[in-house]
């Protein structure tokens, strides 16, 4: 994992397949799953669930839709990278000018993401 950035309804990531692999819906859908169990016990708060989750056994913590995007080149992997680490902040920033925050965390995984995206 390269970068990871979980937020209320959905998950950020940047990850580098092994060569012999090339399903990373099924690694994320693993992560995605794990952690939901692990929440869920840990006191999490399950969403309203529809009859199609329930049908399917989906718990309401994670949007339905997806984004996937393969790297093209070391340009295309810096920008998603800072994004992945600037996002959250640009988050916070908007919910902050509604209501104070009481402050801010951030990790990049020991590497320095940059600003100019």
């Amino acid at each position: 994992m390269d970068a990871i950035c979980l937020l209320p309804d959905h998950i950020h990531c940047l990850f580098t397949m092994p060569e012999d692999e090339s399903n990373y819906w099924d690694r994320l859908k693993m992560i995605k799953g794990i952690f939901t169990i692990e929440y869920l016990k840990a006191g999490g708060q399950d969403g309203v669930r529809s009859y199609s989750r329930m049908k399917k056994r989906e718990a309401a913590i994670w949007q339905r839709r997806y984004w996937e995007h393969t790297i093209q080149d070391e340009d295309d992997y810096e920008k998603h990278f800072d994004y992945i680490h600037y996002h959250p902040a640009l988050l916070y920033e908007a919910s902050c000018a509604e209501e104070p925050c009481a402050g801010r965390r951030s990790a990049s995984g020991g590497k320095t993401a940059r600003r100019d995206l």
